[in-house]
């Protein structure tokens, strides 16, 4: 949360961050967002500028949910953290791919200008593609 001057005011709708998923990307269920906190005790902490103060808070459960223990919504939520964690490891591996993609095309353009024109060919077999297919 960026500080700054005056009033500042949080609202937490009791979920964590939203995946950070590579641009362009199509969720299969299409849903981003960040998953829900397990009912429990929280803490809240405000410091303003040597001063900090802690606050203990509830989040209690949905008293919809009459069925559902305390521990059917542990075993979701570290079903679901994993899922969260490897669909990011996955992303940031697609990000990592496109970069070096992209470097590797800087590198090609380079040894061109250079007079390197076989380069190419080993920079589309490093790449996966072909001069005849270019794959993005």
């Amino acid at each position: 949360m960026p500080a700054k001057k005056g009033m500042n005011r949080y609202v937490w709708d009791l979920k964590f961050p939203k995946l950070d998923v590579v641009k362009g990307a199509v969720m299969s269920l299409g849903y981003t967002g960040g998953h829900r906190v397990v009912p429990g005790t929280y803490q809240v902490r405000l410091t303003v500028g040597e001063s900090t103060e802690t606050r203990s808070f509830q989040v209690l459960k949905d008293p919809r949910l009459e069925d559902v223990s305390q521990e059917d919504l542990m075993r979701q939520f570290e079903l679901v953290s994993q899922v969260r964690d490897k669909v990011t490891e996955i992303h940031n591996a697609i990000r990592t791919i496109r970069s070096l993609r992209e470097q590797l095309t800087g590198v090609v353009e380079l040894a061109k200008k250079a007079g390197f024109e076989d380069f190419r060919q080993g920079a589309d077999a490093i790449s996966g593609s072909s001069p005849r297919s270019k794959k993005s």
